[in-house]
């Protein structure tokens, strides 16, 4: 009983030194201040989100996420399930539109991953006798490095899978460093189980990461052993680890169950043990193909790591990748266990991944397709930033031995990020975009009542998949994705919800009559459109088009039809079309859609130009050619217009001559540089 109130009042009396109490308190405020930090970091990032965040749908794959978490479908392989979960909690929040709600789940995750990215980088520094101080502006240049950075930022203001993939990396790495470091504390081995499950329910390629988790992994466990852990409480710690890794992966059950509901996105329809395996194998586009690829040709290595490398050094700018290798040679030689799992995590999910996937990069769309696999390496990146960063203050501090010096050489270490901030704040600002909207109830809007519509590419698929399940337009138009047809599953759901569609095959190969047979067996009973002539062998020998906005309206051949008859038909639904007011870099599918609409506006001017309509067709023609300067009959036919009207020569001359270098062969090009010399304008 003695020994007993002994062990107690012992334990609740004060320490004999004084110093332990304001040590401990220190420790406490430290704590304190670096997670106020990382919370700053974060809203400060969720704050530039929110402004910068797209109000609509927007290009690439978000689309399909949106529409799947509004209508709880399966999306592409591997299907995204914890994120369409998420989606559908984002989508019922009473804000702006559907893919407003849906976007702003980016947002919410990104900010998080910058929190936990400044986080990282406090726990790495932690080990050494650094200054709070220096620790806390450390941690919030690697958090807003990362937050700012081209790629990250682009896909924080998306609906995208990224920036949850992103968390989970941080998250993951974070976990583990706080284990191997103290592996008695079995907690943070399955937490980080948990998580690892999970985050494979999100992205695959989070699979990546697995050597730098055993480095980290073999680290804890040969320290257990040497502390005398047994053999029994080692299978204890693996049997529940396990365990709650197989917990995190439950989200996958969703696919099955979701695809039972037959929504309208049910993508391979992986209710059966068989179709799910396929699905989450990502056996149609090829297991271990970045993308698809039919005739398996693989790019430069070379240069796709330079891409990668390039985006660094554009996305953090060549300060901060300075900072970066500075703080990997410090992890390197002071934190080596840490620092060797950063330094493979950056590696195996950056530029080994894309020295392996190397697809070919055929037009400057694709690179705006990898740009988003760029932002999982980014994540440990930005923490060498950060390591990079505390360590120059060190060397200040050490040299300057001024409190003042420091403290500004803080400030302008800080101004880094700061300086992203403005750099990419216009080439990542989404705020006005709504192209993608638009497009899909333009694409719609001149269909006859009915109407099968055989679809190609995803820039429009989605732009309409989304048109029509989540804003309800026009549901009498049947839509067909000619990709989806190859997939019999996507056969039987067509036939299953709409039954009065004949397809006469049970999946689709090109290079046959398939196509064409399609067209014929529903061409009787409702008008047949397509986005683009299917290339299949005879096809176009079988059909007459006529131009119909975005689409083709498909006639027998030999009918007499007129290709511009349906646009002058509907010439006021074509008019009243959402031209974009600007064009997109390149490297984006918005480039693609404006491309479109600058061909429809061509179509609209050419029916308006015949001599009474002369003024609304300069104004269609301008449209075309604003939108795409290398539409060349545009250009031309607005100098002729503008020449009948008698606009000066300086009006005219600019354009002639553009088109003479865009089409220099046309038959056309020798009475207008005949013109141009008699203008005195060649």
């Amino acid at each position: 009983m003695s020994v007993a109130t002994n062990r107690k009042a012992s334990h609740l009396s004060p320490p004999a030194n004084g110093t332990e109490v304001a040590l401990t308190r220190s420790s406490a405020a430290a704590l304190r201040f670096g997670a106020v930090v990382c919370v700053g970091s974060a809203l400060a990032a969720f704050m530039v989100y929110v402004r910068t965040l797209a109000p609509s749908i927007p290009t690439g794959d978000s689309g399909e996420l949106i529409v799947a978490s509004q209508v709880l479908g399966v999306a592409h392989p591997p299907g995204y399930p914890l994120f369409t979960l998420l989606g559908h909690l984002f989508s019922m929040l009473p804000l702006g539109s559907v893919a407003y709600r849906v976007n702003l789940l980016s947002a919410v995750l990104g900010a998080a991953s910058v929190g936990v990215a400044a986080l990282l980088t406090q726990v790495v520094l932690s080990q050494r006798e650094h200054r709070q101080s220096i620790v806390s502006t450390a941690a919030a240049v690697a958090g807003l490095s990362l937050a700012f950075s081209i790629a990250f930022w682009r896909y924080a203001i998306v609906a995208e899978v990224f920036t949850l993939n992103s968390l989970f990396g941080g998250l993951i790495i974070l976990v583990l460093v706080k284990w191997q470091r103290a592996p008695h504390r079995a907690g943070w081995l399955y937490l980080f189980c948990f998580l690892a499950g999970l985050a494979a329910t999100n992205q695959q390629t989070i699979a990546l990461l697995a050597p730098a988790c055993i480095v980290l992994l073999g680290s804890g466990a040969v320290r257990l052993v040497r502390a005398g852990t047994s053999v029994r409480v080692l299978a204890r710690h693996a049997a529940i680890a396990l365990g709650l890794l197989v917990l995190g992966l439950l989200p996958y059950l969703y696919l099955p169950l979701a695809a039972a509901a037959d929504p309208p996105l049910n993508w391979g329809d992986p209710r059966t043990p068989e179709a799910l395996w396929r699905h989450l194998t990502r056996a149609d586009y090829g297991t271990f193909a970045l993308v698809v690829n039919d005739r398996g040709a693989v790019g430069s290595a070379i240069d796709h790591v330079v891409l990668l490398l390039r985006d660094m050094w554009d996305g953090y700018t060549p300060v901060g990748c300075l900072l970066a290798i500075a703080g990997a040679i410090w992890l390197f030689r002071r934190e080596r266990t840490a620092g060797v799992a950063l330094g493979l995590a950056f590696l195996c999910t950056g530029p080994l991944f894309v020295t392996y996937a190397r697809p070919v990069i055929d037009s400057p769309v694709l690179y705006g397709v990898l740009e988003r696999f760029y932002i999982l390496p980014g994540t440990f990146f930005a923490v060498f930033v950060g390591v990079g960063a505390a360590q120059s203050l060190v060397w200040i501090a050490r040299f300057a031995r001024s409190r003042i010096v420091v403290i500004a050489a803080g400030v302008l270490l800080l101004a880094l990020p700061i300086a992203s901030l403005a750099l990419h704040y216009t080439q990542t600002d989404q705020s006005t975009n709504e192209i993608d909207h638009y497009f899909g109830h333009d694409v719609l809007a001149p269909l006859e009542p009915n109407a099968l519509f055989i679809l190609t590419g995803d820039a429009a698929t989605m732009s309409v998949d989304y048109a029509q399940f989540v804003d309800g337009d026009r549901p009498d138009v049947v839509v067909l994705n000619v990709e989806k047809l190859k997939l019999s599953a996507y056969v039987q759901q067509m036939r299953r919800q709409h039954p009065g569609i004949v397809i006469p095959f049970e999946a689709y190969s090109p290079g046959g009559d398939q196509m064409a047979r399609l067209v014929e067996a529903n061409a009787e009973s409702r008008p047949v459109y397509v986005l683009e002539i299917p290339k299949d062998p005879g096809f176009a020998e079988r059909f007459d088009a006529e131009r119909a906005g975005f689409a083709m309206k498909l006639v027998p051949r030999g009918s007499g039809a007129d290709p511009y008859a349906f646009t002058e038909q509907h010439v006021d639904v074509l008019r009243a079309m959402h031209y974009p007011s600007q064009r997109y870099p390149e490297t984006s599918f918005e480039s693609l859609i404006v491309q479109a609409y600058a061909s429809v506006a061509f179509d609209v001017g050419y029916v308006l130009d015949d001599g009474v309509r002369d003024t609304e067709a300069i104004e269609f023609y301008r449209i075309a050619s604003r939108l795409d300067p290398t539409n060349a009959p545009a250009v031309k036919n607005l100098g002729l217009l503008l020449f009948k009207q008698g606009a000066p020569a300086s009006d005219v001359g600019p354009l002639w001559r553009q088109y003479l270098q865009l089409a220099p062969t046309d038959p056309q090009a020798p009475a207008i540089r005949e013109r141009l010399r008699e203008m005195n304008q060649e």
